[in-house]
């Protein structure tokens, strides 16, 4: 299957051959869309990545942001976390949860903020995928 998805691109989109009358914008026309180099930087390098390499510059583009934006934001929660290891290290003293959540609340809700951002962008990615594949499938089958 990947191999006629894969022959449909190439077909639809190399200078020499004879473009089929539904391609759509969203395809890039400069390169044959592989599915499985889409897929694999969209979910596993950078969600939205993926999705601009197939053409899809709107849907991309707010994806690769999203995930940026969120990915910088949930280092907020490392840092968290480094502060709780250093003060389990430094302090002989049992930690008090309550003290250590509201002396670190400014970087938990942003952290967690930016968490969520990133898991939203990674499963607008996957779907994005899923269309990829299903629109290369329907003009392998046209």
């Amino acid at each position: 299957m990947a191999d006629q998805l894969q022959a449909v691109a190439v077909r639809n989109h190399s200078p020499g051959g004879a473009a089929s009358p539904s391609v759509r914008p969203h395809v890039s026309e400069k390169k044959p869309v592989n599915f499985w180099g889409v897929t694999g930087v969209n979910l596993l390098a950078w969600p939205g990545l993926g999705t601009l390499l197939a053409g899809r510059r709107i849907s991309g583009g707010i994806q690769a942001t999203m995930a940026l934006v969120g990915g910088l934001l949930t280092l907020c929660l490392i840092l968290v976390l480094f502060n709780f290891a250093f003060h389990g290290m430094d302090s002989n003293q049992p930690l008090d949860p309550k003290v250590f959540l509201q002396e670190n609340k400014s970087l938990i809700i942003p952290g967690t903020i930016g968490l969520g951002m990133l898991v939203l962008a990674w499963c607008w990615a996957a779907v994005s995928c899923y269309l990829i594949a299903k629109e290369l499938k329907r003009e392998a089958n046209s």
